[in-house]
């Protein structure tokens, strides 16, 4: 796909963020579960839970074909397998669930403020856009090399962002792990994003944990950069890798993000998946319920968009590439 330039200037990323065993956790997502040290105070009343995981609405708009159709459910799919069906995803239908939440997945954005704003790459607010009012909230995917709809991880990594989950990469304490290339040495189309930019340590919480290479969120290490790799282990070091699986390649949530959508959706997910698996252990891969990206619905997938407008930046501000 030819490169197309993003107008926004700078997109800061101010969301604070909670860490459990490598899980990047937006703060303002959690409840103040007493029982629960890692729990941390609401910061950013912006966004917020969704109301019932495992019916997490979502539409997918116009202009995709039958395959991205595929891919996109196929990773509802995987994500709700990983969590043991406690996390589901379910078509929006005008009929049963208007003026509810949702996720709009969308190739463009169309709305007047926005309308000059042109993306290479996927983006997706980091978790439930409180505001949205019922009209929606973009979770902007495309193709090409640059963009995730041909990679069935890259598509779970921004359901999971808009799940709460902010990125790995972008921890405040990521320099004791990884080097990340400068901003500069993105590609062009890219740079002044924030898709490398440390998460702020004023309001971020830090828990004593380990950087999790193995996250979903985790890009693939030649992912945005025309030469070389987007980040390398601190030192000259090896990354490390489970078998052959370099991070950013298995496109299965890591124990961290298990544990991280746990504490995140405890009503449902706390007794469904106790332990959280490690994916990445050589267990062998789960087979992903067919029905698991539908959820107990029966609607179906609906090109197009509601009576309202689903939300897009810059209107909102923050956002995760």
């Amino acid at each position: 796909m030819s490169l197309v330039y993003l107008s926004i200037a700078v997109i800061w990323l101010q969301v604070a963020v909670q860490w459990s065993r490598g899980a990047v956790i937006s703060s303002e997502m959690m409840h103040n579960h007493n029982r629960d040290p890692r729990a941390v105070r609401t910061t950013n009343t912006a966004y917020g839970l969704w109301p019932n995981p495992q019916a997490i609405l979502y539409r997918i708009g116009a202009g995709f074909t039958a395959t991205d159709t595929a891919g996109i459910q196929a990773a509802m799919a995987q994500i709700s397998a990983d969590m043991n069906n406690c996390i589901r995803f379910q078509p929006y239908t005008n009929v049963t669930n208007a003026g509810t939440d949702f996720i709009q997945i969308s190739q463009t954005l169309s709305s007047p403020t926005t309308a000059s704003v042109s993306t290479a790459t996927c983006f997706s607010f980091p978790g439930r856009v409180v505001r949205q009012a019922g009209n929606g909230q973009t979770l902007l995917m495309v193709g090409g090399v640059d963009g995730c709809l041909s990679s069935t991880r890259e598509i779970m990594k921004y359901l999971v962002n808009s799940l709460g989950i902010r990125n790995e990469m972008n921890r405040p304490d990521r320099n004791g792990a990884i080097q990340v290339v400068a901003d500069n040495q993105l590609k062009p189309g890219l740079q002044n994003l924030g898709i490398t930019t440390i998460l702020p340590a004023a309001t971020t919480t830090l828990l004593t944990t380990n950087f999790d290479y193995k996250s979903i969120t985790m890009p693939a290490v030649t992912k945005y950069v025309n030469t070389g790799n987007l980040y390398s282990a601190v030192g000259g070091a090896a990354l490390p890798t489970t078998g052959n699986t370099a991070p950013g390649n298995l496109a299965r949530l890591s124990q961290g993000d298990c544990l991280g959508l746990r504490i995140l959706y405890p009503t449902t997910c706390t007794a469904a998946v106790a332990p959280c698996p490690d994916n990445y252990g050589g267990t062998g891969a789960s087979t992903a319920n067919a029905n698991a990206a539908t959820g107990t619905g029966t609607g179906t997938v609906i090109n197009g968009t509601p009576g309202g407008t689903p939300l897009e930046p810059p209107q909102t501000g923050n956002v995760q590439f």
